[in-house]
């Protein structure tokens, strides 16, 4: 059994906004810093359908505790600010990320809840927002001129311009599920070969590379077994 992911498979993992992935979840046992301060609360319901909904309100923690190292979970005790009895509160069992118990395996329920700190809360949504704003840029304009790649390529002060002068960056649509990709370019090559075609080589921040083959008059570029590219500047 081969267990290795595609590049697509990759690159997903690396740069989608997919509030499932585990880099938006908190450590385990974090939410523990949270007892007696305000955090978010999310509350999921499933409809008929299969689909997925989600209400936010705030929450005072009050308290956190009883671990069960059988369950790993701890009992949590908290305030809704929409409960008009101001010292009310509910309980219930979450796993160390600040989801509800039930959901651990399981996959039954129609509904769960989520404890989530509002720092965290606030970049995801900052995060959405940005990726909504790059799925219209996308739709609206083409990828950078020929001639402005080839400027930012040859200028000496490439490093300058793309870390902190502008804000440059590749957007993919991806081929099979059409998933916007993004991350911000660091460096940027482009060069032409025998075929009168060009090359245009980029990287994240991590110095990860990339290569497309391109024609001059190409307004949105192919990346065979990823999907669609534009190149686009945050500008505007």
């Amino acid at each position: 059994m081969n267990d290795k992911k595609t590049k697509l498979e990759e690159m997903k993992d690396l740069y989608s906004y997919d509030p499932s992935n585990v880099k938006w979840l908190p450590k385990g046992g974090e939410i523990l810093k949270y007892i007696g301060n305000t955090v978010v609360f999310v509350e999921f319901t499933k409809d008929q359908q299969g689909q997925w909904h989600s209400k936010y309100q705030q929450a005072d923690i009050l308290e956190i505790n009883d671990y069960d190292p059988m369950t790993m979970t701890y009992k949590i005790k908290y305030h809704l600010q929409d409960m008009q009895d101001k010292t009310a509160w509910k309980e219930e069992r979450i796993i160390p990320e600040g989801f509800s118990y039930d959901i651990v395996g399981m996959d039954l329920q129609n509904s769960m809840n989520r404890f989530v700190p509002r720092s965290l809360h606030c970049k995801m949504v900052e995060t959405e927002m940005f990726y909504n704003r790059l799925q219209f840029l996308y739709a609206k304009r083409d990828t950078l001129s020929f001639e402005s790649l080839k400027m930012i390529s040859d200028s000496k002060d490439q490093s300058t311009t793309l870390s902190y002068c502008c804000n440059l960056g590749a957007v993919f649509i991806t081929e099979d599920t059409k998933t916007l990709l993004y991350f911000r370019i660091h460096s940027l090559k482009c060069r032409g070969d025998k075929n009168g075609e060009y090359v245009l080589s980029f990287s994240d921040e991590e110095r990860r590379n990339y290569q497309v083959r391109f024609k001059k008059e190409d307004k949105e570029l192919k990346m065979p077994g990823v999907g669609t590219l534009k190149i686009i500047d945050a500008q505007g």
